[in-house]
């Protein structure tokens, strides 16, 4: 179990890295600032930390995976629909 662990944990690790990098680079005012992805790219690799310290420590669970997927589900969905009302909104010219 512990070493499902840890390939959940790089993974979490390597992908809110990146999630983060993507929020950070894409935060202009059209994309909706990307909070929801920043905040779960943060989450994704602090969780992600503790899934790796946690299979070290050998009281490895399985159980913590489910939340962690349920989490970046809600996070996604959160974003899509802030962009998809973004894009809906209509857009007002400025003088």
């Amino acid at each position: 179990m512990a070493e499902v662990l840890h390939v959940f944990g790089a993974w979490a690790v390597v992908s809110g890295a990146a999630q983060v990098l993507v929020g950070l680079r894409r935060r202009g005012p059209e994309l909706g600032k990307q909070w929801p992805m920043l905040i779960a790219g943060g989450l994704s690799f602090l969780v992600g930390i503790f899934y790796n310290v946690q299979a070290l420590r050998g009281d490895a669970s399985l159980d913590v995976l489910s939340v962690y997927a349920t989490g970046g589900g809600v996070f996604f969905i959160i974003q899509a629909g802030l962009l998809a009302w973004r894009a809906r909104r209509p857009r007002t010219q400025t003088v």
